[in-house]
């Protein structure tokens, strides 16, 4: 009897973890309690920071390298190639699924220090565009694919300054009233 108990323990727990799995999925599709608007915008915004910030230091650790000879800077450090083509292939996705259209950074000035330098709004895409074009890409064949893709896709999804998107303006119409 007491192998039956084991076997029925051994099952429940294997059950438990696959509704537990089975939550886990259902909450990152449709969300979780207290999930609002601002607070996906402030995710994807600490997200674009992180991101552009692991472009510039795969850039600064490339150059210390050059400087430095073969050692280069202290490994544990720099971000490694899988951890920045990582970033750049979370970034392609948001791209693609337009998570990133309306949404725009503030930097410099601000709440962070006195609030007297000059302030700059720049798109998110505009940001992580000009990260990926200075981040460390020869380093791997993975980062400069995963850059590629990422290009190509913010390409497809920005439109270009004259067409009046981004400035009020609702999608083209199909030509209907």
């Amino acid at each position: 009897s007491e192998g039956g108990d084991d076997g029925g323990a051994a099952g429940g727990s294997g059950s438990g973890d696959a509704a537990d799995e089975d939550r886990i999925i259902v909450e990152s599709i449709l969300g979780r309690s207290g999930d609002t608007l601002p607070r996906a915008r402030e995710s994807l915004s600490a997200f674009v920071r992180l991101a552009a910030g692991w472009c510039e230091s795969s850039a600064a650790g490339a150059a210390a390298v050059l400087e430095e000879g073969a050692a280069g800077p202290d490994p544990g450090a720099a971000v490694t190639p899988d951890l920045l083509a990582s970033a750049i292939d979370a970034a392609s996705a948001l791209t693609a699924h337009g998570c990133l259209d309306d949404l725009s950074l503030q930097l410099g000035g601000g709440d962070g220090g006195d609030g007297d330098g000059p302030v700059l709004v720049k798109r998110a895409v505009n940001l992580l565009v000009e990260s990926v074009c200075r981040a460390d890409l020869p380093s791997s064949p993975r980062t400069e694919l995963s850059a590629l893709k990422f290009l190509l896709t913010a390409g497809c999804r920005v439109a270009s300054p004259g067409d009046g998107a981004g400035e009020g303006a609702d999608a083209p119409s199909s030509g209907g009233p």
